[in-house]
């Protein structure tokens, strides 16, 4: 983050408890920079966070909605006159264990977008969602893909942006 001079970092699946300790947080919070980060309820694991320079100015979202099968960290950003609402999102994969469905998740997805799409104010989501956006014939893909076009949002991340990843899955 300091080698690149970064102004915000989104992260996702932090794996910080709602018990960790001041001193964690600071560990991984650079000199001059702020942090604003949601922890998994009642579980390990999962969790999302935004690490940003102290001197923009970045509240998180009086109106952030919580939801079953997402994470959500909503924040109101403002980089000189510049404003806009950053979301950092991740979803679990579904498993037996967690009991998560696509089908609820993308009933979620189109109400957490029906909200945001009227927002005045430019929007930025991103995240880790777990679909393989890559796979452009699968089911999913295509559901996600006419979610965002029924809600006029495009997708910008279009290739796999790190060495070990196989499949495009961020948003």
């Amino acid at each position: 983050m300091l080698s690149n001079d970064a102004d915000i970092l989104a992260l996702t699946e932090t794996w910080l408890g709602t018990s960790i300790d001041k001193q964690v947080i600071s560990e991984i919070t650079p000199n001059g920079y702020s942090i604003h980060q949601i922890s998994r309820k009642g579980k390990t694991g999962g969790g999302v966070a935004v690490i940003h320079k102290s001197n923009i100015e970045i509240k998180r979202s009086k109106h952030a909605q919580t939801f079953t099968h997402f994470e959500l960290l909503e924040c109101d950003v403002v980089v000189k006159s510049q404003h806009f609402r950053l979301c950092v999102i991740y979803r679990p994969p579904p498993s037996r264990t967690n009991k998560l469905k696509n089908s609820t998740f993308f009933e979620e997805w189109s109400e957490f977008l029906d909200r945001l799409v009227v927002i005045p104010n430019e929007l930025l989501i991103t995240g880790d969602l777990n679909f393989h956006l890559d796979n452009v014939n699968a089911s999913d893909t295509r559901k996600f893909n006419e979610t965002l076009l029924d809600h006029g949002l495009v997708q910008h991340v279009q290739d796999q942006h790190t060495i070990r990843v196989t499949h495009l899955m961020s948003l």
